[in-house]
């Protein structure tokens, strides 16, 4: 299970998050794994068809873990490029990391 903290601002930090939520389970509760900022450019991006990853800097190193995880078991799928980034093809969309 991987746990993803969409918009976060200045609300709960993610440790406070996490254990208000083990509370409320009453167990432990799996690891948060990203945390994904809450920033005005990404959804003016995306409402402009445009990718948020070439607005926000932010917004790709909170994705980051989390797409390490779902696509790139120990970084193997994918092979450095010159500059030292990453491209996988999720979907028909082509994304580097």
């Amino acid at each position: 299970m991987y746990v993803a903290l969409n918009r976060m601002g200045g609300r709960m930090t993610v440790d406070e998050w996490h254990k208000a939520a083990s509370a409320l389970l009453g167990r432990p509760f799996p690891p948060v794994m990203a945390q994904i900022p809450d920033e005005p450019r990404v959804g003016e991006a995306q409402d402009g068809r445009r990718l948020p990853l070439n607005v926000s800097d932010n917004f790709v190193r909170g994705l980051k873990p989390l797409a390490d995880a779902l696509f790139s078991p120990q970084g193997a799928q994918a092979q450095p490029n010159s500059n030292g980034r990453r491209t996988f093809e999720i979907f028909g969309v082509r994304v580097k990391v």
